[in-house]
């Protein structure tokens, strides 16, 4: 991904991650529910006592991401000041991971048909000193790792 170190250094310096969706581009410092899985049957043959069948059952769960950051007066998953919640992405998303100079480490995530379903901020309350949290989730159709030279 040529030039993307520039890019890096606009962002805060404890987000580790770059989040795109579509021609939207975030940081995060925190992505959640990196995982593939498949359910499976387990069937016993009958006459064979040494190992049972094993098959696919198909897909009944959405994968999803979650990505939070602390919030901040402009957020890029917001277009129109509207979060982008319920839009499908007909690109994949992608997800870079940054060391502590702020350069990606050549872990790439990819996800396809993103959709954003959920946006949500932590609560604000003026007698608690927390930072505001922006959290988003995102449902996708399947992950890929790729890893850079």
């Amino acid at each position: 991904m040529p030039g993307l170190d520039l890019v890096t250094h606009r962002f805060m310096p404890n987000h580790r991650f770059i989040v795109t969706v579509g021609i939207l581009v975030s940081s995060f410092s925190s992505v959640s529910n990196i995982e593939s899985s498949i359910e499976f049957d387990t069937v016993q043959e009958g006459g064979v006592n040494d190992h049972v069948l094993t098959w696919p059952k198909p897909t009944s769960q959405q994968h999803r991401l979650v990505l939070e950051k602390g919030a901040g007066r402009f957020n890029p998953l917001f277009v129109n000041n509207k979060a982008q919640v319920g839009r499908q992405f007909k690109v994949p998303g992608v997800i870079v991971t940054l060391g502590t100079d702020g350069l990606p480490t050549g872990r790439i995530y990819t996800f396809e048909n993103p959709m954003i379903v959920r946006w949500e901020a932590t609560n604000l309350d003026a007698m608690n000193a927390q930072v505001t949290i922006d959290r988003m989730e995102i449902v996708h159709d399947g992950l890929e790792m790729m890893v850079s030279v």
